[in-house]
């Protein structure tokens, strides 16, 4: 396995080197079945999804996983970004202080 993890309150994220030439970057969005039923799983990930765009997302060179956990689901945008900003900053993708 390669790549760091952060988890936080909201969320666990995973960067990794990209795989292969992809020169841009990827990211995923994961809400599994725990979370609830499929239009609220759908919300958590559209939610992070804005969050990570806000946040400059996709990163050059970076695989990045973003896991919702449960007390996503009842979280405000601004919650979300907070708690993304500070993870990516642990892991060195963005600046700590956004």
């Amino acid at each position: 396995r390669e790549g760091r993890r952060s988890s936080s309150y909201l969320m666990n994220v995973i960067v990794a080197p990209a795989a292969g030439t992809n020169p841009q970057g990827r990211w995923a969005f994961i809400a599994g079945k725990k979370l609830g039923c499929a239009p609220l799983r759908s919300r958590c990930k559209r939610v992070m999804r804005a969050a990570a765009a806000e946040l400059g997302g996709p990163w050059p060179q970076l695989d990045v996983v973003f896991v919702a956990r449960s007390k996503i689901a009842t979280a405000e945008h601004q919650a979300v970004l907070k708690d993304m900003s500070k993870c990516l900053g642990k892991l060195g993708v963005v600046d700590a202080k956004r």
